[in-house]
């Protein structure tokens, strides 16, 4: 799939991926579809699984005591479209997530990704520059 490749495109500036590397995520992850205004998940929803951004648009949010919906942030390929502590601590997400354009994700369990980063070298390479990218996002 040609827009899957966009993805692979994206990680693979952050890690050395190998062909091996990209097979091992495509056995243990889904295609997601997500139409424009439909929510990817929803607060209060339990998270389990990782949602990479192939295509399209998403915007993380959250819903403001007065009912005002406040934008987190906008995601585009590359980006994870997911609650890290709700699919890692199993709790409520405190935000929610809605496509802004049609969206597809490359979706992987917590389980699944969890494997793929003990197999994997790059994986967890992968996982930690991808957080430590948010972090330094979070503190600007």
């Amino acid at each position: 799939m040609q827009t899957l490749e966009s993805l692979k495109h994206y990680f693979s500036q952050w890690v050395d991926l190998t062909d091996a590397d990209w097979q091992a995520l495509l056995q243990v992850a889904t295609p997601s579809h997500y139409e424009v205004g439909e929510s990817i998940f929803l607060a209060g929803d339990i998270t389990g699984q990782l949602r990479f951004v192939v295509q399209g648009i998403a915007c993380h949010y959250y819903t403001k005591p007065d009912g005002n919906r406040f934008n987190k942030s906008f995601l585009q390929c590359g980006d994870v479209a997911s609650s890290l502590s709700s699919m890692q601590q199993k709790v409520p997400a405190r935000f929610g997530c809605d496509a802004l354009t049609d969206v597809l994700c490359l979706s992987v369990s917590y389980d699944g990704l969890q494997q793929l980063t003990l197999q994997y070298p790059v994986w967890r390479l992968l996982r930690e520059k991808l957080i430590t990218r948010l972090a330094l996002r979070k503190e600007a």
